[in-house]
């Protein structure tokens, strides 16, 4: 029995809802480096969700080997650096969302996301001490895993700000994309006055 038909005997035998393939190579006896034989493991993996509706599919997946000390941050360009893994193309035409884990500094960590269908995430994680437990950094961290020119925006709004205020200073696509990303780790919103405040940490 081949892998993926023994995962598909495990999921009608047990319905859970949740599976998780690691690593993605484990469930076919594929060459994972032709992208054309990742897409009917993509579509053997959806099969299994449409016979249970329940099921959320986890892949993981890792990157090419040997890219050098030169080779691109996640926190720089998140499509750019899942583009390094075998059958990336398959991966981002077919799945929800693929999310990157990356380590920078001993205990320091990158997690971004690269979703269809709204704005990607991007944050700071650190280990707890005495742990292998993953924590959100502090705000001050968050914020340099911001464009350049967005945290050059973010500058230019005062500790408080009402949407207006926000929108005469950095325009309204630019303000709305900030109070995304900032909102709650960077930012909170009074909801009687609707008045903007950055956390005290940035100061």
């Amino acid at each position: 029995m081949s892998p993926i038909n023994r995962l598909q005997y495990a999921v009608q035998s047990y319905q859970p809802t949740l599976l998780v393939i690691d690593p993605l190579r484990l469930a076919t006896s594929e060459d994972l480096t032709d992208a054309k034989k990742v897409v009917p493991i993509l579509e053997r993996a959806s099969r299994l969700q449409q016979e249970n509706t329940k099921l959320g599919i986890l892949l993981v997946h890792h990157l090419k080997k040997g890219q050098g000390d030169t080779q691109l941050c996640l926190k720089d360009d998140p499509r750019e650096w899942i583009d390094r893994s075998f059958g990336s193309q398959a991966l981002l035409a077919h799945v929800e969302t693929i999310i990157g884990l990356e380590q920078g500094e001993e205990r320091q960590y990158t997690l971004a996301t690269v979703p269809r269908s709204y704005e990607p995430l991007i944050w700071a994680l650190e280990k707890e001490n005495g742990s292998e437990r993953f924590a959100v950094a502090q705000p001050r961290e968050q914020l340099t895993m911001w464009p350049t020119k967005l945290r050059q925006h973010w500058e230019e709004l005062p500790q408080e700000f009402s949407w207006t205020v926000g929108k005469n200073i950095v325009g309204n696509s630019t303000l709305d994309r900030i109070i995304r990303k900032a909102t709650p780790l960077l930012l909170t919103q009074d909801p009687k006055t609707k008045i903007f405040t950055k956390l005290p940490a940035l100061n």
